[in-house]
């Protein structure tokens, strides 16, 4: 845990990181393409950081 939010560079890293460089999509209920990644790490960055 970071104890701080994430800048939008390092949301874009770990969407990039997670997609294994654009070559992947993950979930088997629903295929989570980049966009939808990045757009949940976006909404855990909004969460309060206790």
């Amino acid at each position: 845990m970071l104890k701080r939010k994430c800048t939008e560079p390092e949301l874009y890293e770990l969407t990039y990181k997670c997609s294994f460089e654009h070559t992947r999509t993950i979930g088997k209920f629903k295929e989570l393409d980049e966009m939808d990644m990045l757009e949940i790490y976006r909404m855990a960055n909004e969460k309060e950081v206790a």
